[in-house]
C-alpha cells in the first residue's frame, strides 16, 4: 500500500467519540510531536542524489566482496598478466625472419652484388 493511499484511507476513517480527555490529550501530543502536520511530503534533489549515491556505493561494495578467497583472484590475475607479457615478447620473434636470412635476402637483391656477379673467382 502506498503512502498516498494510506493517507486517503486515514482521512476517511471516522473515529468514535472518546470520552477520556487524557487519552485525547496524549493522542494529540503524540501527533503534534511526531510532526505530521508540519512535514510535507516533498522530494529534495539533494536527498534523491544522496540515496542514489548510497545505493551505488552499496552495489559496488557487494561487487567487491566475493565468496572465494582474495588470493585465488590475485593468483589468476598474475598468471593472466604473465601470459600476456610472455606472448607479447615471444610472438614477434616467431613471425620475424632471422637476421641471417634477412642479410642473405639483402645481399641477393643488392644491385652492387648483381653487378659483381661477373667476377669468376668468387671474391668481392
Amino acid at each position: 500500500m502506498k503512502k498516498e493511499e494510506l493517507i486517503k484511507k486515514l482521512e476517511k476513517v471516522e473515529l468514535p467519540d472518546i470520552e477520556l480527555q487524557s487519552h485525547r490529550r496524549r493522542l494529540r501530543m503524540t501527533l503534534l510531536s511526531a510532526g505530521y502536520l508540519q512535514k510535507q511530503p516533498r522530494v529534495v534533489i539533494l536527498d534523491l542524489a544522496k540515496s542514489k549515491l548510497k545505493g551505488g556505493i552499496d552495489a559496488m561494495i557487494k561487487g567487491l566482496v566475493s565468496r572465494q578467497p582474495v588470493w585465488k583472484t590475485a593468483l589468476a590475475s598474475a598468471l593472466a598478466v604473465a601470459l600476456i607479457v610472455g606472448l607479447a615478447i615471444a610472438l614477434p620473434s616467431f613471425t620475424e625472419q632471422s637476421p641471417e636470412v634477412l642479410a642473405q635476402e639483402i645481399v641477393e637483391n643488392s644491385p652492387e652484388v648483381k653487378a659483381g656477379e661477373g667476377n669468376k673467382d668468387g671474391r668481392w
